[in-house]
C-alpha cells in the first residue's frame, strides 16, 4: 500500500526556509513563534559602589558609606569582610575591590593603597602602594588585575599572594574598562576618540603577550560602549548608549560577527560591574542612579505579530504534486505542545492553476524589464520569488536598490496571504495530527499553518507530510460497494480511517532499519538497544558518549575482562565529557612564574630555568593525556624491600585485587560512573577499587612517581665537569 503514495515532506531547516513566514522562528527542531531579546531586573536591596564576582559565585561589595562585605547569593545575606566588622585595616574610604579564588582586594585611591584580605580567614594579610589612581579592576581565579591610565597611556598591574603590583603589560590607548575571560585573557574597551575599541591581550599559562591584538566586533549603529564584560570565552558584553540616548547590553561574538542587543530599562546605569560579565546563572550586575546593586538576568520571549499584537505566527507554503487533476489523500503534522494554552490552526485548498492571476509576477509594482529579469533566472511566478533570500534576488536583479527588494518581497508576501483571506472554499482543521485532505484536488495543495502561543509558550511544528494522489481501500472491494461510495462519501471516509493505520505501520516497517543503528536510534530507545546488545552501562552518560559505546560494542566485547578493553571503556567515557581544570595546569603557572623569579634574582640560570620549564610542560602534556592508571599486584615485584613491598601489596590485599587510579581533578559525579564501567567489566575473580589520587600528599604515603610526582633532572657545572642530580661529593675523595 505504501508504493501507492508519493508524499512531500516539511521536516529540515532547509525545508522550512521554502515557507513563507511572519513571525515565525525556524530551527532544526522545526518551527515556533519568533523570539525578542528582553531583560528583567532583581534589586538586592543595598547601596554600592563597586563590587566584582568571586568564582564562588559570591558578590564581594564596596558599599556608598565605604562598608565591604560579602554578599552570600545563596542566602541572600551581606556578611562583613573581616571578622571585626567593617573595620579593615585602617582603610579610610574603599572604592574599588576586586576578588580572587583565594584573596580579596581593597583599593583606596585616596590613601593610594591596595590592601589583601584573606577569603578563608577574612582577615588583613598585607599593604601595598598605588602610585596611580585605577580605572578598573577585575578579579580571576589566580590573580586581580587593576588597570591604570596616566593621560593617553595605560597599563595593566597584576596582584596575588607573591606579587604585589606587576606590570603585565603597557601600552593601552586612553583605557576605560576591562573585563577577563575564564581563560584569563583580558579584554580592554579604549576610548581613542573618533571611536572606541576593543584590545585582547591574550594569557599565555599567566605571562602576558607583549603585542596587543585588536578585535573586531559587529555592534548596533550609533552605539558608544561605556563598559565591557566577557561571557564565557567566546561572547562579550558591552553596556552603552545610542545617539539617542537608548541605554542597551549589547551581547557580541566575535568570532561569528553576530550580537544580540537588550533594551536596558531608566532605572539602571549602564556600567557593568562585576568583571567577569556574567556568574552561572547568566546574570550581569548594574547599579541604578542612586547607586543599589541590581542583577540584570536576559532573557528571550515570544514575539507578537506586529500586525495584530497578539503571540502568533504564520508560515505558508505551495505543494506541487507535479501534474493536474491530482486528488491529495491525507497531512500528518508531528506537533509537539507543552503548554495547553498554544495550538496549531491548518488551512488548506487545492488548484489547477495558478490563483486569478495572484501568482502573476506583472501584478507587482515593478517595470516589465526586472520581470523579464526575474523570468529569464527560473522565478516565474510568486511563489518563486519568496522562496529566495534578499541576497539571491539582489543577484538577479543587480542594480535594483536593497530597499526596493525588500519592498517586493514584502508586497509577494501580502498578496500570497490575501489568498487565505478572500477564497470561500479554505477547508480548516485545529491541532491536527493526523487529517483526511477533503474536495483536495488539483496539481497545487495551498497550505497555511498558524502557531497560536504566548509569552513564555509556543507550539512547535516538527513536521509535517501531506501525501498524493489520494487511493482507497475500496478499489479492492466487489464492484457493488465502488457504485456505492461513487453516491456517498461515508465508506471512503469509514476505510480512510484503517487506510492510515496500515500505512503508518508499513512506514514504521521501512524506517525499522534505524533502530538498529546507534547514530540514529531516537535516543529514548537508547535503552532498549543497550538490553538488546547486553550493555549494562551507559545509562546515565551523555548522549554522544552512549552511541558511540553502542557503536564499538563488537570490538569492545573482544577485550571485555582486560586491561586494555577496561582503560578504552573509561577513556570513551572521559572523550565526552567536561572536565575542570587541571591541578597540574595550575600548578605549572606557579611553577614558571617561581622560576622566572629566580633566574631574576640570580640563583638560576636562564638556560637551566628554560630546560626545567620544558621538563614541566613535557611531564603536563603527559598527564593531560593520562586520565586514569591501573595499579595491579605484581607492580610492586620490583621493589626490592621486602618491608616496604608488604605495605603496597597490604593495600591491595591479595594478588587477585587491583586498582584504579583517577586523577585528582575528576569530580565524584565521573568516579561514579567509573565504578559503574569497572564493576561490570573486571573479570568475575577480581576485586576492584576505584580510587581518587589527593591533590597534596606527603612523600612516602599517596606519592606515585610518574603518576602525581615528578622530579627534574639537573645538572651542576663545576668547570667542565658535569655532576648527575644524583650524585653525592664525599670529604677527601
Amino acid at each position: 500500500m505504501i508504493d501507492e503514495f508519493s508524499f512531500l515532506t516539511a521536516q529540515t531547516e532547509a525545508d522550512w526556509r521554502q515557507w513563507q513566514p511572519r513571525n515565525i522562528r525556524i530551527s532544526d527542531d522545526g518551527v515556533t513563534l519568533a523570539k525578542e531579546a528582553t531583560i528583567t531586573t532583581s534589586a538586592y536591596g543595598f547601596e554600592s559602589h563597586d563590587f566584582d564576582l568571586n568564582p564562588n559565585g559570591n558578590l564581594v561589595v564596596v558599599g556608598g558609606s565605604g562598608s565591604v562585605g560579602i554578599y552570600v547569593t545563596e542566602q541572600a545575606e551581606r556578611k562583613p569582610l573581616t571578622r571585626r566588622g567593617d573595620e579593615l585595616a585602617g582603610l579610610d574610604t574603599p572604592d574599588a575591590v576586586g576578588s580572587m579564588r583565594t584573596h580579596i582586594y581593597v583599593l583606596d585611591s585616596d590613601a593610594n593603597r591596595i590592601d589583601a584580605f584573606s577569603r578563608q580567614h577574612r582577615r588583613h594579610e598585607w599593604t601595598a602602594p598605588l602610585d596611580i589612581e585605577p580605572v578598573a579592576v577585575i578579579g580571576s581565579r589566580r590573580r586581580v588585575y587593576v588597570l591604570h591610565a596616566r593621560g593617553d597611556d595605560g597599563a595593566v598591574r597584576a596582584y596575588s599572594p607573591t606579587q604585589h603590583g606587576e606590570t603585565v603589560f603597557r601600552g593601552l590607548v586612553s583605557p576605560i574598562d576591562m573585563s577577563i575571560s575564564p581563560a584569563e585573557n583580558l579584554y580592554v574597551l579604549e576610548d581613542r576618540g573618533d571611536e572606541r575599541t576593543v584590545v585582547r591581550i591574550q594569557s599565555d599559562t599567566g605571562r602576558f603577550d607583549s603585542q596587543r591584538s585588536r578585535v573586531e566586533v559587529d555592534l548596533p549603529d550609533g552605539f558608544t560602549p561605556e563598559s565591557i564584560g566577557v561571557e564565557g570565552e567566546d561572547t562579550l558584553l558591552f553596556a552603552g548608549r545610542t545617539t539617542d540616548g537608548t541605554a542597551l547590553l549589547v551581547e557580541a561574538n566575535p568570532t561569528e560577527q553576530t550580537s544580540k542587543q537588550f533594551t536596558l530599562p531608566d532605572t539602571v546605569t549602564t556600567e557593568l560591574l562585576s568583571g567577569a560579565g556574567t556568574d552561572k546563572n547568566e546574570r550581569v550586575y548594574l547599579r541604578t542612579p542612586d547607586g543599589d546593586a541590581v542583577s540584570v538576568r536576559k532573557e528571550f520571549v515570544n514575539q507578537k505579530d506586529p500586525e495584530n499584537t497578539r503571540y502568533e505566527g504564520r508560515m505558508t507554503r505551495r505543494f506541487d504534486a507535479g501534474t493536474r487533476g491530482e486528488q491529495w489523500h491525507r497531512m500528518t503534522l508531528d506537533i509537539e505542545q507543552r503548554d495547553p494554552n498554544t495550538r496549531v490552526d491548518v488551512n488548506y485548498f487545492a488548484t489547477d492553476s495558478a490563483i486569478d492571476g495572484v501568482d502573476d509576477l506583472g501584478a507587482l509594482s515593478i517595470p516589465d524589464k526586472q520581470v523579464e529579469e526575474l523570468e529569464a533566472a527560473g522565478i516565474e511566478g510568486l511563489w518563486d520569488l519568496i522562496q529566495h533570500t534578499p541576497e539571491e534576488i539582489r543577484g538577479v536583479l543587480p542594480t535594483t536598490p536593497e530597499a526596493q527588494i525588500e519592498t517586493l518581497l514584502s508586497e509577494a508576501n501580502e498578496r500570497i496571504e490575501s489568498v487565505f483571506e478572500q477564497r470561500a472554499d479554505i477547508k480548516e482543521a485545529h491541532d491536527p495530527t493526523d487529517m483526511l485532505l477533503k474536495d483536495a484536488t488539483g496539481r497545487y495543495l495551498y497550505v497555511q499553518v498558524r502557531l497560536v502561543g504566548n509569552r513564555h509558550a509556543s507550539p512547535r511544528l516538527k513536521s509535517i507530510r501531506a501525501y498524493c494522489p489520494r487511493r482507497s481501500y475500496i478499489g479492492y472491494l466487489p464492484e457493488i460497494y465502488q457504485e456505492m461510495s461513487a453516491r456517498s462519501e461515508f465508506l471512503s471516509h469509514f476505510l480512510s480511517i484503517f487506510e492510515s493505520v496500515f500505512l503508518d505501520i508499513e512506514q514504521g516497517i521501512g524506517r525499522r532499519s534505524k533502530y538498529f543503528d546507534p547514530q540514529e536510534i531516537p535516543i529514548d530507545y537508547l535503552p532498549w538497544l543497550n538490553e538488546w546488545l547486553a550493555v549494562q552501562m551507559g545509562d546515565s552518560w551523555p548522549e554522544a558518549a552512549r552511541r558511540e559505546l553502542l557503536s564499538r560494542v563488537p570490538g569492545l566485547y573482544q577485550k571485555r575482562g582486560t586491561k586494555e578493553g577496561l582503560k578504552e571503556l573509561i577513556q570513551l567515557y572521559f572523550e565526552h565529557v567536561d572536565l575542570p581544570e587541571r591541578s597540574w595546569e595550575r600548578s605549572l603557572v606557579h611553577i614558571e612564574r617561581r622560576l622566572q623569579s629566580l633566574i631574576e634574582q640570580g640563583y638560576l640560570s636562564t638556560r637551566d630555568g628554560v630546560r626545567d620549564i620544558e621538563q614541566y610542560r613535557e611531564r603536563s602534556r603527559q598527564l593531560t593525556a593520562d586520565t586514569v592508571y591501573i595499579v595491579e599486584f605484581n607492580h610492586f615485584e620490583v621493589i626490592e624491600t621486602n618491608a616496604q613491598q608488604q605495605q603496597y601489596e597490604q593495600r591491595l590485599g591479595h594478588p587477585k585485587w587491583f586498582q584504579v587510579l583517577l586523577q585528582p581533578w575528576v569530580p565524584d559525579r565521573h568516579v561514579s560512573a567509573i565504578e559503574s564501567i569497572v564493576e561490570s567489566n573486571k573479570p568475575v575473580y577480581t576485586d576492584a577499587e576505584v580510587k581518587t589520587l589527593e591533590e597534596r600528599y606527603r612523600l612516602g604515603g599517596d606519592t606515585y612517581l610518574g603518576i602525581n610526582t615528578t622530579l627534574p633532572t639537573r645538572e651542576y657545572e663545576i668547570g667542565e665537569t658535569t655532576l648527575g642530580q644524583e650524585t653525592i661529593l664525599y670529604p677527601n675523595q
